[in-house]
């Protein structure tokens, strides 16, 4: 008979690659089988759900039905065995009725706060993973987790995007993670068409930043004021290298002292994880970067990054949003660390920055494009349009 440990052992499915079209996924089925087995009784392995469902014979036209019982492991084998038996108990006493009138085809009983736990638990482990469960816990769950699931139609989800209209961007998350969530539906066989397709987005208008001068030189006095406890030495060190570079958190937290080239002065195999077909970039390091960069190397030079955890061995550190709000809270400023880099680029447009280098020292996928059109820029028009820009944000 089917064991919990036997299903924890399966795999998910992987999804078969097909030329010029979506990858198709595949459903394994494990089936109850030897002394005590239930006819009809498995447990389908997904994409990234495992679910147990009793397989009948409708006594009425003795057409085959699949009757889902529930998600593995939010319900155990022991459970879905004695659910199985029920539905077995119906079928074999000729009920009259189909057991699965109201589940049209896939039986979906279940709300959508139901599959909402079992989707939640099978994202993959990535940092944008407990965003994404938030938004469903926050968002979607409480404005239609209480219908079921097969009965939620386009106007619905185009409805709950449509009570955050002044929140442009929420409600464009909102969409998103309801064509993701019915997509993943679609994909473990509990639906057969995706609700939120075609559900349009609302426009966002670019978010410009507004960096007064005089913000600019509170966060200058607050670093001043914070480095002076020897604490703070390596944090001061990693904001004013985001002034200095204009280089997104993580490139900067992922950094090891390999890809550091203090002879040639480069920052060298830079991960562009935004845009995965960029792959790598080298970008060129001036004299105050190198000046930091140096102070740095006699803090965690002995390790291999260039921000080391503090907390788990042989990792880098996470984000500094703590250190970040002591400057915030010291000078006043609400912009975000990430802020830096949005200012900066509207620096470099309002300066006239060629808009090759501007891709190139941003780190955004439209480079090799802007190059075909504008030429390629160099190194020194690079760093000249660093230095220029560093001048107006007051950073030394």
């Amino acid at each position: 008979m089917i064991t919990d440990t036997e299903i924890q052992k399966e795999k998910f499915t992987k999804a078969i690659p097909r030329r010029g079209k979506k990858p198709r996924y595949t459903i394994k089925a494990i089936w109850d089988r030897g002394n005590g087995a239930i006819t009809g009784f498995h447990c389908r392995i997904g994409h990234s759900s495992k679910v147990f469902y009793m397989r009948y014979k409708n006594p009425n036209n003795n057409k085959k039905r699949n009757f889902k019982l529930g998600f593995f492991p939010e319900m155990t084998v022991k459970k879905a065995r004695e659910e199985a038996k029920k539905v077995y108990t119906k079928v074999m006493g000729a009920e009259t009725e189909d057991v699965q009138q109201n589940r049209r085809d896939k039986i979906e009983e279940g709300t959508l706060a139901e599959y909402s736990v079992a989707y939640c638990n099978a994202l993959i482990a990535k940092p944008s993973r407990k965003y994404e469960q938030y938004m469903h816990a926050k968002y979607i769950v409480p404005g239609i987790g209480h219908m079921k699931l097969f009965d939620i139609k386009k106007t619905d989800i185009e409805s709950l995007r449509n009570k955050y209209e002044t929140q442009v961007h929420t409600a464009n998350r909102i969409k998103i993670y309801c064509v993701k969530f019915f997509k993943w539906c679609m994909e473990n066989g509990h639906m057969k068409a995706n609700p939120a397709s075609g559900v349009e987005g609302f426009v966002e208008e670019p978010k410009e930043v507004e960096w007064k001068p005089t913000e600019v030189k509170a966060v200058q006095k607050a670093l001043t004021k914070l480095a002076k406890d020897p604490e703070n030495e390596i944090s001061v060190i990693y904001v004013s290298l985001l002034f200095l570079t204009l280089r997104r958190q993580n490139e900067l937290l992922e950094l090891t002292w390999k890809q550091i080239n203090f002879q040639k002065k480069l920052m060298t195999d830079v991960k562009i994880k935004m845009y995965q077909r960029l792959g790598k970039r080298t970008f060129e390091l001036d004299t105050p970067t190198l000046e930091h960069l140096k102070r740095l190397k006699t803090l965690t030079g002995d390790t291999k990054w260039l921000f080391p955890s503090d907390k788990k061995s042989g990792e880098h550190r996470g984000y500094f949003k703590n250190f970040w709000g002591k400057i915030q809270e010291e000078s006043g400023v609400e912009h975000t660390m990430h802020d830096i880099r949005h200012y900066g680029s509207r620096v470099m447009k309002e300066l006239g920055v060629d808009l090759d280098s501007m891709a190139y020292i941003m780190g955004h996928k439209d480079a090799t494009m802007l190059s075909r059109v504008y030429g390629k820029s160099d190194a020194r028009a690079r760093l000249s349009a660093l230095k220029t820009t560093r001048a107006r944000l007051q950073i030394a």
